[in-house]
């Protein structure tokens, strides 16, 4: 990521704690270039939300993102597969496809969707278990290849 990024994800967390740490001034004083927020499947796995309100929690943290960073970038990744097939499949793909319109009809241009699972899928759609081997969370060879085959990728584009 390069000696200019900064993590700000705690594990276990869920839309609302991010948007409560946004709101209570996380990022006070910072301007970044560009943020890239993937946040929601907690939402699913430890909330038992639906996909709507999976949805309206991100949604609320990219409006406090883009209101919080006027002249920042905003990449909203995409959830990424988890567990085995089927696993909140019918919510996630709700998630997502919502987010995709979000980001596409948003006012701002500075909002953009990515979405990078398949880096962890195989060729029958399955996760591989040397990116992702508790079926959740990347390895190091998974962010590697998240940031190598998608997602760095896309941030230089942006520029």
């Amino acid at each position: 990521w390069g000696t200019d990024a900064a993590a700000f994800g705690i594990g276990a967390d869920e839309t609302q704690h991010v948007l409560w740490r946004l709101q209570d001034r996380e990022l006070a004083d910072m301007q970044p270039r560009t943020v890239v927020l993937l946040i929601g499947t907690n939402n699913f796995g430890i909330g038992n939300a639906s996909g709507k309100e999976t949805f309206s929690g991100i949604a609320a943290v990219v409006e406090q993102l883009v209101s919080l960073l006027p002249n920042t970038q905003i990449v909203v990744l995409a959830l990424l597969p988890r567990k085995r097939k089927g696993t909140f499949k019918t919510q996630m793909a709700y998630t997502n496809s919502h987010l995709s319109t979000l980001c596409t009809e948003h006012l701002s241009h500075r909002l953009h969707f990515l979405d990078c699972g398949n880096v962890f899928l195989d060729s029958q759609s399955e996760i591989i278990k040397d990116l992702m081997p508790d079926f959740l969370h990347p390895s190091a060879k998974g962010a590697e290849a998240l940031f190598k085959d998608c997602l760095g990728p896309f941030i230089r584009r942006l520029g």
